[in-house]
């Protein structure tokens, strides 16, 4: 609470990267404006792409973007097809 105000700070994180979660499609990684733009000036090499708007509960409507790899795996004979929406592949 009030004399330990860092609980709050962690609380909101917490329940920030839950709602990206909950509001995600399955096998992405959907990230804040906030978080793209440190991705972006961190590591070039991994490219954000806006998702656009969405309601988050408790946070109201804020701009999210889709994290995609640096690279796409090539299928192997030892490889899988995981999702045709993400064209994601699964080293087994």
């Amino acid at each position: 609470g009030s004399r330990n105000p860092k609980f709050t700070i962690i609380g909101d994180t917490v329940n920030g990267a839950a709602r990206m979660e909950s509001n995600s499609l399955p096998l992405q990684i959907q990230c804040s404006e906030q978080s793209a733009l440190i991705l972006k000036e961190n590591h070039p090499d991994i490219p954000c792409i806006l998702r656009g708007q969405i309601q988050v509960k408790g946070k109201g409507e804020m701009t999210t973007y889709w994290v995609h790899q640096k690279q796409q795996l090539r299928p192997t004979e030892n490889s899988r097809f995981v999702d045709s929406s993400t064209e994601g592949w699964l080293l087994s």
